[in-house]
């Protein structure tokens, strides 16, 4: 039994292949709404910076979400996502949640405080591996654009001055592009080998 009047409501959101789990604390009006109006509010199109301003999500829990919502959901080439990918299901234990059905609250604990869980699993096990890698890779450069800038700078800087770095960095040529491309390469073939050594577990023979 839960008090309906607790202003304490949490959605959990787990992803069944990777088991991230992120939280975002709800209204009192949401948990009137169908799982599927909650996921497009607060996992397809969380307003993030309200959320972290009001404290009703986690610095953590934004960035398991982010990562949840890039594999939920289908995204186009310039990394805007649409529908769950086909195959999907929500679940909330081992109920598969039909479309229209409120979710059920469960009594929980966040520390000393009692709080309403809406504990929420998106399914993705008979889902296909059919993700639009450009789209997939334009969402990863707009969540940490400034950081990727700033490697592929540093890349093509090394042993050019500013003005040199500036005008390859135009691409305004053939030549330009492929000296970015060689620069990034260099740099990431002359990284320490630990920082992607994960990527040959069990394939390494010395």
């Amino acid at each position: 039994m839960t008090n309906k009047d607790n202003p304490n409501f949490i959605l959990q959101i787990t992803d069944s292949v990777t088991t991230r789990t992120c939280a975002v604390r709800l209204t009192p009006d949401d948990v009137s709404l169908p799982w599927e109006v909650l996921l497009e509010r607060y996992l397809k199109a969380p307003p993030f910076e309200e959320l972290l301003k009001n404290q009703r999500i986690t610095p953590e829990s934004v960035r398991r979400l982010s990562a949840i919502q890039d594999l939920a959901y289908v995204s186009d080439d310039d990394g805007r996502l649409h529908d769950l990918f086909p195959g999907t299901n929500i679940k909330q234990g081992d109920r598969i949640l039909a479309p229209g059905i409120l979710p059920e609250l469960a009594l929980g604990r966040a520390g000393d405080i009692e709080v309403d869980v809406i504990d929420l699993t998106v399914d993705r096990w008979n889902v296909g591996y059919s993700r639009n890698l450009v789209g997939f890779k334009k969402r990863r450069w707009n969540k940490d654009e400034p950081a990727y800038q700033g490697f592929i700078r540093s890349a093509v800087e090394r042993g050019r001055s500013p003005s040199q770095t500036d005008a390859i960095l135009e691409l305004d040529s053939a030549k330009d592009r492929l000296t970015l491309l060689r620069s990034v390469s260099e740099r990431i073939w002359k990284a320490d080998f630990e920082s992607y050594s994960r990527f040959y577990r069990g394939k390494t023979h010395l």
